[in-house]
Formats: C-alpha cells, sequence, structure tokens
C-alpha cells in the first residue's frame, strides 16, 4: 500500500508537470502509467534490499555466536580464485 502511495503520490506532480497542455484524462493516463512502472520498480528494489538486510542479519548472528564460542577456530578464510578450492573443506 505505502509504495502504491508513493507512486501516486509522485505521478501526480509528475504528469502534470509532463502533459502541460494534455487533458485531464490524458494527464490521469499518463499518472496510471508512471505508478505502475514507479510501483514495480520501487517492489523490486525494496525485495532487493530486504534480501540484502536478511542477509547482512545472518552474517552478523553468525559472527556474534562464534565470538560467544570462543573463537574456535577460524571464522571464514580467504580463498583466492587462483588458489587450490579445496583448501578450506576442513572448516565446512
Amino acid at each position: 500500500m505505502l509504495v502504491i502511495a508513493e507512486g501516486l503520490g509522485f505521478s501526480y506532480l509528475l504528469g502534470s508537470w509532463m502533459a502541460m497542455e494534455g487533458s485531464e484524462s490524458t494527464r490521469q493516463l499518463l499518472m496510471y502509467a508512471i505508478v505502475f512502472v514507479l510501483c514495480v520498480i520501487l517492489m523490486l528494489v525494496t525485495h532487493a534490499a530486504g534480501h540484502q538486510l536478511y542477509r547482512s542479519n545472518l552474517l552478523s548472528g553468525c559472527d556474534k555466536e562464534w565470538r560467544s564460542a570462543g573463537q574456535p577456530g577460524v571464522l571464514a578464510q580467504s580463498v583466492g580464485l587462483n588458489m587450490d578450492q579445496r583448501c578450506d573443506d576442513a572448516n565446512a
């Protein structure tokens, strides 16, 4: 609902600016098109931001758990592309 409300508010301003000499029905049609495009873009961006927040919180939780356990071993080992890719299998 918030994405739709934000899209409607922005499209109301943008639609009247883009079609100054157009009729009211043309402005409404343009505003609905802008709302649809904005809502799709905002939903994709919001979904990606939520996914990134979930990943960050998950990594933070793993780090806290590792530190509270007394740091038994290496949390993560950097493996370069030119290194043997199985060198960190024992840490899994």
